[in-house]
C-alpha cells in the first residue's frame, strides 16, 4: 500500500475546489459566445479567458477528476481489504448521473428530441453530437480508472502514464488515417484521456511527496508546448492545450496562495457545483438566453440562469444522495 499522510497533502489537493471553480468560469465564458473586442489588450484577454480558456478548463476538470479518484482509493487500499470496485464505481456514478438525467430529460423534451439513444449519449459516441459529451467521456474514464490504477501498481505509475499516452497517440493516428470523419467527432474526448491519466499520476506523486518528478514534468511541458504549437501532426493543438494546462495550473496554484479568503470562498462554491453549473449552462442556460433578442440581456440571463439552476440541481442531487 502507498502510505498517505493526511497532514501532508499537496496544494493540488488543498485548492482542488478553487481550481474547479476557475475551470467552470472559463467553460461558461467559452460557451457564452461573447464576441472578440477590437481593442488589442481586450482581445488578448478574450483569447485567454474565453477562446482558449474553455479548452483549458475542460482539461483541468479531467486532471482533477483523476487526481481526486486516486486520493479516494488511498483510504481503502491496503493489504487487508480488497477494493470492491463495483461498489466504488456505483458510488461515483451516483454523484454524476442523477444531476445529468434530471437536466438531460428536461432538455431533450423541450427540444422535442427525447429518446434513450440521446439520453444514453449514443448521439455523441456514434455521431459526435456534443450536447453533453463530457458525461459519457468522464463516465468512461471512471470505468477505466480501476484498470489504470491496477496497471500503475504493477508497472509503476510513471510507466502507466507513458504507456497509456502512447496508446492514445496510436489510436488517434490510426483513427484519423482510416476514418477521419469519425475521429473529428470524438477527438474532443480521446485526447482528454491523457489529462485524466495525468491526474492519477499527480495523485500518486502527491501521496509519495515526489516533488522532483512533479517539477521535471512541468519543465518538460514548458518545452513541449511550443513544439506542439508550431508543428502539425494529428491532434497537435490538443496536445498544446494539454501542456499549457499543466503550466496554467502551476500559475493558478501560486495565485491561489495569495488570493483573499472571500474570493477563495466564491471559487470553492463554484467548484463544488461545477458539474451542475456545466450541465445547466450548456443546455438550458443557452436555450433561455436565446429567447432574448437584446444581447446584453441575453448574456445576463445566460450567466444568472447557470448559477441559479446549478444551485437548484446541486441541492436536488444532494437530497437524492442522502435519500438513497
Amino acid at each position: 500500500m502507498i502510505q498517505q499522510k493526511i497532514d501532508n497533502l499537496s496544494s493540488l489537493s488543498k485548492y482542488r475546489s478553487e481550481l474547479m471553480g476557475i475551470a467552470i468560469i472559463w467553460i461558461v465564458l467559452f460557451h457564452s459566445n461573447i464576441s472578440a473586442p477590437d481593442n488589442f489588450f481586450l482581445r488578448a484577454l478574450w483569447y485567454l479567458f474565453v477562446s482558449f480558456g474553455g479548452g483549458i478548463g475542460v482539461d483541468i476538470f479531467f486532471i482533477l477528476s483523476g487526481f481526486g479518484l486516486f486520493y479516494s482509493v488511498q483510504f481503502i487500499d491496503n493489504e487487508l481489504i480488497k477494493i470492491n470496485w463495483g461498489g466504488w464505481i456505483v458510488k461515483r456514478m451516483k454523484r454524476i448521473l442523477p444531476s445529468y438525467l434530471i437536466v438531460a430529460i428536461l432538455y431533450y423534451i423541450l427540444k422535442w428530441d427525447f429518446s434513450l439513444y440521446n439520453l444514453c449519449q449514443l448521439n455523441f459516441l456514434v455521431k459526435g453530437i456534443r450536447d453533453y459529451w463530457f458525461i459519457p467521456a468522464i463516465v468512461i474514464c471512471y470505468l477505466l480508472f480501476p484498470l489504470f490504477y491496477q496497471i500503475g501498481k504493477k508497472i509503476g505509475f510513471r510507466n502507466m502514464i507513458i504507456v497509456s499516452t502512447l496508446i492514445v497517440v496510436a489510436v488517434t493516428c490510426a483513427l484519423n488515417y482510416f476514418n477521419p470523419i469519425y475521429y473529428s467527432k470524438i477527438e474532443i474526448f480521446l485526447q482528454r484521456i491523457p489529462c485524466f491519466v495525468l491526474g492519477i499520476y499527480w495523485g500518486y506523486l502527491s501521496v509519495k511527496n515526489s516533488y522532483k518528478e512533479y517539477y521535471l514534468g512541468i519543465i518538460f511541458s514548458v518545452l513541449l508546448a511550443p513544439v506542439c504549437m508550431y508543428t502539425h501532426f494529428v491532434g497537435s493543438y490538443r496536445w498544446f492545450f494539454f501542456f499549457m494546462t499543466i503550466v496554467f495550473i502551476q500559475v493558478l496554484l501560486l495565485l491561489l496562495i495569495y488570493l483573499g479568503n472571500t474570493l477563495k470562498t466564491i471559487l470553492q462554491y463554484l467548484g463544488k457545483r461545477s458539474l451542475q453549473i456545466y450541465l445547466t449552462h450548456v443546455s438550458l442556460g443557452i436555450m433561455l438566453s436565446n429567447l432574448v433578442l437584446i444581447k446584453e440581456f441575453s448574456l445576463a440571463i445566460y450567466f444568472v440562469s447557470a448559477l441559479v439552476m446549478g444551485e437548484l440541481l446541486y441541492r436536488t442531487n444532494n437530497f437524492l444522495l442522502r435519500k438513497y
